[in-house]
């Protein structure tokens, strides 16, 4: 419980299960980051029985970094950063392309119960499309959000659906529309930041009701 995995090198293939149960797995990569069909990256947490008590973890984190290529993923890979009951907390994912693309063929596992509290996803790319592309897929992460475009604009439409505690857009060039509805959950003001050359924020919602 509470592992911390490291694998490195100049293109990492992962196609098999990789567990550390409330822990830190990390990929670091020069050229590339591939999950194949085999492959689960688990740091969900657990329930377990310590001399009649139950004690319950928190998930883990998991960061895939690659410093050019893309990050991919099979459409049977499994990314958890799921809570193992309401009491507990999601946990955290990292998707870094800073000269690449991020193309997730599946949605991460982030909340197991509806209840439940905590995920943050922090997302890097190339291209603003490929923001856009990925906000229905991370969508379940509900504590915090931030999104960075090193080139191009982001627009979110009716169908982005963006709900977090905290929200942040940055890119290097270019601006920011939202069309569809930015919006906070939980009991306490939300907050939204964007860093843009030329912002345009035609809407959003600034505490979810």
């Amino acid at each position: 419980l509470g592992a911390s995995l490291l694998f490195e090198g100049d293109h990492v293939s992962l196609d098999t299960q990789v567990k550390a149960a409330s822990g830190l797995v990390q990929v670091k990569a020069e050229n590339g980051i591939a999950l194949g069909e085999h492959a689960v990256l688990d740091v969900s947490g657990r329930v377990m029985n310590f001399a009649g008590d139950t004690v319950v973890s928190d998930a883990g984190g998991i960061s895939l970094v690659t410093t050019h290529g893309d990050i991919a993923s099979h459409q049977d890979a499994v990314i958890d950063v799921s809570a193992p009951a309401v009491t507990a907390a999601s946990g955290s994912l990292t998707l870094s392309a800073a000269n690449g693309a991020v193309d997730l063929q599946s949605a991460p596992v982030v909340n197991r119960f509806a209840q439940s509290t905590g995920g943050s996803v922090t997302v890097d790319v190339a291209q603003a499309d490929n923001v856009q592309a990925l906000l229905p897929p991370l969508s379940g992460f509900h504590e915090s959000q931030s999104w960075r475009a090193r080139n191009g604009d982001i627009t979110l439409t009716q169908d982005s659906n963006v709900q977090a505690n905290s929200i942040e857009f940055s890119s290097d060039s270019g601006s920011l529309t939202v069309n569809g509805k930015a919006r906070f959950s939980g009991n306490e003001p939300g907050f939204i930041y964007s860093r843009f050359s030329n912002p345009t924020v035609a809407m959003f919602e600034q505490r979810m009701i």
